[in-house]
């Protein structure tokens, strides 16, 4: 809705009060001028606008969809954002667990588990092919779970240390993404609630800075018009 509003005052309002701004012999606040430079983008040139926006929402889409830029970005952008990075191995996680819990119920081997794992990630690839290299050798999960703590957790090694010692493997990595699942839930609904006001202040203040831009200019020229007025009596007592 503020949103809205602004492009309602640069687009509807602002290309009619214009002239009014464009006439006056006094220096316009930088608030002003960039809204009146948006306002002429947007009015004067509207098609360039649109199309510009379109190619770049089109170009933003077909790189989210290509696989080969997308894992680059995953790679060297995503993964490196502070709070990103974190839901992104959490809903991996929870992607694995549950998969690899699933089909150990199933009665599928635990490598061939892992290879159709294999086949269907992506983004963690490397950690997944060093799991299998690592069962393969006849070592159990939790070890290397335990010496790859920037992928996998702590508590995953403790949810399948109790797992591998009584049998329940399969249960063990079910509970475990139950439990991830639920605790990334719980980290966007904070998220989330942490946001909100943020946005709120965000969008308020740009609509302030907006609104001043307007107001600034016609207080200038009620200051100039009680100028000359004053000139004009005095001029008169004279």
């Amino acid at each position: 809705m503020s949103l809205g509003l602004i492009i309602f005052l640069v687009t509807y309002i602002l290309p009619k009060i214009l002239p009014v701004f464009t006439s006056l012999k006094f220096s316009l606040p930088w608030s002003t001028r960039t809204l009146i430079f948006m306002s002429s983008l947007l009015t004067n040139h509207s098609y360039l606008s649109g199309f510009l926006s379109l190619f770049f929402i089109i170009t933003i889409i077909l790189c989210i969809k290509n696989k080969k830029i997308n894992f680059q970005l995953h790679k060297h952008l995503y993964l490196r954002m502070p709070i990103l990075k974190n839901f992104i191995r959490y809903n991996f996680l929870i992607s694995f667990f549950r998969s690899l819990g699933l089909m150990l119920q199933s009665r599928v081997g635990i490598l061939n588990a892992l290879e159709i794992i294999l086949e269907n990630e992506h983004h963690y690839r490397d950690q997944i092919s060093n799991l299998l290299l690592h069962v393969e050798k006849g070592r159990s999960l939790s070890t290397f779970f335990k010496s790859d703590t920037k992928t996998f957790t702590k508590f995953s090694e403790q949810f399948l240390i109790v797992g591998e010692r009584t049998g329940t493997l399969s249960n063990s990595c079910l509970y475990f993404s139950e439990y991830i699942e639920f605790e990334l839930n719980n980290t966007l609904d904070k998220c989330i609630k942490l946001f909100e006001p943020i946005l709120m202040l965000i969008v308020g203040f740009l609509v302030d800075i907006c609104s001043l831009a307007l107001i600034s200019p016609l207080y200038g020229m009620s200051r100039i018009s009680s100028c000359l007025n004053y000139l004009s009596q005095s001029r008169l007592i004279l």
